[in-house]
């Protein structure tokens, strides 16, 4: 897979706000729910550190259909019909491990068994945070539909595996293979 600098490869700031709006919201009221850090407020937040999110995210994922529906029963932000129907595409999504294999202008590549999801990256390209020469690369991540694309939730954990390039020519011969995913 040959990887290009990415150009549009994340949201519109619009989005990426409306995002962060409900996605912090359902961590917050994860956060409420199990009294994960109950003095610790998502929402409220000017800069979160991401690593202080992992406890709620965990959490959020184990229990992502049933959190979704008591928080659209219970509306505790008084979010739009069309932001719960957001929230609700979000059951759709999955937390898992994935091999980041490349970069197109618009998409970062992300293959998880035999299917290679298109992403966004959310308020930047994802080719910003990992560098062309460390790929593939072992990530954890979340994937989730969000107005007609697939994005992570904004947390991407790397881990530092040194693959030999017999890993990267399997990874390739894979990928032709992958079913391209666009939604889930």
């Amino acid at each position: 897979m040959v990887s290009v600098k990415q150009e549009n490869a994340h949201l519109s700031k619009k989005d990426a706000d409306l995002f962060y709006k409900l996605y912090f919201g359902l961590l917050q009221y994860t956060n409420e729910k199990y009294e994960i850090r109950p003095s610790y407020n998502v929402v409220k937040k000017k800069k979160i550190n991401p690593s202080d999110l992992t406890e709620f995210v965990d959490k959020f994922w184990k229990c992502k259909d049933t959190i979704i529906d008591e928080f659209c029963s219970d509306n505790p932000y008084s979010f739009s019909k069309d932001e719960l129907d957001i929230i609700v595409e979000f059951k759709k999504g999955f937390r898992n491990n994935f091999i980041i294999v490349g970069f197109t202008k618009e998409y970062t590549i992300l293959m998880y068994l035999d299917k290679a999801y298109m992403i966004k990256g959310i308020t930047s390209n994802i080719d910003e945070t990992f560098s062309y020469t460390n790929i593939p690369s072992f990530v954890e991540t979340s994937i989730m539909p969000f107005k007609g694309h697939l994005i992570y939730d904004g947390l991407l954990y790397g881990y530092p595996i040194d693959f030999g390039p017999n890993f990267s020519y399997v990874v390739n011969k894979e990928y032709s293979k992958a079913i391209k995913c666009y939604h889930l």
